[in-house]
């Protein structure tokens, strides 16, 4: 029987700090700050420090070239 469960990051902000939980992809938790009104900065313990840009309430485009999507 195939699932239909969608892993995902859960991003919470908290002032300017940013956490992402990234345990349904047996990651380390993420940490960064809010940059500026569109911009993060997150360190991913397990790899490198990257920025991503807030390009609307659905996407984060990542200085690593990778896009993340919001799931509904």
């Amino acid at each position: 029987m195939r699932s239909n469960l969608i892993q995902q990051a859960l991003i919470s902000v908290s002032e300017d700090n940013v956490t992402i939980d990234m345990s349904a992809y047996n990651r380390p938790e993420a940490t960064g700050k809010i940059v500026s009104h569109n911009k993060i900065s997150v360190t991913f313990k397990d790899d490198a420090t990257f920025t991503g840009e807030l390009v609307n309430k659905e996407r984060i485009e990542w200085s690593n070239g990778t896009v993340w999507h919001r799931s509904q």
